[in-house]
């Protein structure tokens, strides 16, 4: 073992022994000790005065309160991978990271590390906030980033041939990426973000989910069918999905974060960010359960996101994922499920919202209420007490999150 400003470097041999040596129980959280040679393994050497801070640091890797799982990458050059350890009641956050043939363990304030996220994906005067926020359920998100996918595959095929890169997609292709998101290739976002997810992207949709997504993801304006009728299948990017998709196609940065901690039943609870920087731009899809969120963020955005994650003793919230905005101009949401979205009985086309007949064979459609923006009633924000528009996702005068 030696010290390396400040941090402790040690071989794996070292870190299994010390893992050992700690007098706690490893919960479900932390890393299990491995097996080690002879009683105390190889054993380690270490300053007398530096063993409180090493045994404090070796006891929230066994026995965390909480863990988080870091990668990031700049470019198509780098890539780091990163455990972050709390103790209950600790303000410190234990790093472990890999370099080489050893492991680096360091203690850092949650200061230091907003100030080296901030840093990494340059969120400086630069960025731009865009104004995008938009409740999402976990699947729409999924299915939105595998359309990023199949269009860079096919904008990369269009440079190879010379020619005009498509811009419609199927469901079909759409499949074909979410099922091959294990693939190893931190470049591509997707492939990227399944590194931190707690299953696997590629069992986690069915075809009904990801056709429910895209239905979602219509009416939350992201996408829209080419065949007005609705007898082709065929897509393409609407709105803001152009520029969300534009920024994922030519990112300079991106970091994905999973922050994993114990609920109130005693089951682990994960929560998990993906952050894209591209040249103007700082997109967050954010991932709790079965719901989550997108939005556009800015330099204070950024931190007050950071501060609320790495500072927050429990798993996040999706609603609270964007509280730190200051300003935001909702997208209107879509609705909380597949089974209310307002779809015609008979053929099964996705009509447009306060539609009496279907625009496809004109069957009568089931009677409802037709959110308009404009005409619902206002949603007072708990925060400062604002009335909001009735489809608001955040509060316009504070950037609050309004309760749903």
């Amino acid at each position: 073992m030696r010290i390396d400003q400040g941090d402790f470097v040690l071989s794996e041999a070292e870190l299994s022994a010390a893992l050992n040596d700690v007098n706690h129980v490893p919960n479900a959280l932390g890393l299990a000790p491995g097996p080690v040679e002879g009683q105390h393994g190889p054993g380690y050497t270490l300053d007398p005065s530096l063993l409180p801070d090493f045994t404090r640091a070796m006891t929230a890797l066994v026995a965390p309160a909480r863990i988080a799982l870091l990668h990031y990458t700049i470019a198509d050059e780098s890539i780091s991978r990163s455990l972050l350890a709390w103790l209950s009641g600790a303000g410190e956050i234990v790093t472990l990271v890999r370099t080489g043939a050893n492991r680096r363990i360091g203690s850092r304030p949650p200061s230091s590390m907003r100030l080296f996220i901030a840093r990494l994906l340059a969120a400086n005067e630069t960025l731009v906030e865009g104004g995008i926020s938009l409740f999402l359920s976990t699947g729409a998100i999924l299915v939105f980033l595998a359309i990023a996918e199949h269009l860079r595959l096919v904008r990369y095929h269009a440079i190879q041939t010379h020619v005009e890169p498509a811009s419609i997609f199927k469901q079909e292709e759409v499949q074909a990426r979410l099922a091959a998101a294990g693939v190893e290739d931190f470049r591509w976002p997707l492939l990227f973000l399944d590194k931190v997810m707690p299953a696997p992207i590629a069992d986690a949709l069915t075809a009904q989910d990801i056709d429910a997504a895209l239905d979602e993801l219509i009416l939350g304006g992201l996408i829209d069918q080419v065949d007005e009728t609705g007898e082709l299948p065929i897509y393409e990017l609407a709105g803001p999905g152009i520029r969300i998709c534009d920024a994922l196609q030519h990112d300079v940065a991106k970091l994905a974060l999973r922050i994993s901690a114990f609920r109130d039943d005693g089951e682990i609870g994960h929560e998990v960010m993906l952050l894209v920087r591209s040249g103007f731009d700082l997109f967050l899809f954010d991932l709790a359960g079965e719901q989550g969120s997108l939005a556009s963020l800015g330099p204070d955005t950024l931190d007050g996101l950071i501060k609320y994650a790495l500072e927050r003793p429990a798993v996040l919230p999706a609603e609270a994922a964007v509280s730190a905005a200051t300003t935001h101009r909702p997208i209107p949401q879509p609705p909380a499920s597949a089974a209310t979205l307002l779809r015609c009985p008979q053929c099964g086309q996705v009509c447009h919202e306060g539609a009496r007949f279907c625009n496809q064979c004109g069957t009568a459609l089931p009677t409802q209420p037709a959110p308009v923006v404009g005409e619902q009633a206002a949603r007072t924000c708990p925060q400062c007490g604002h009335a909001n528009r009735g489809l608001s996702a955040f509060c316009a005068q504070c950037g609050a999150v309004l309760p749903r």
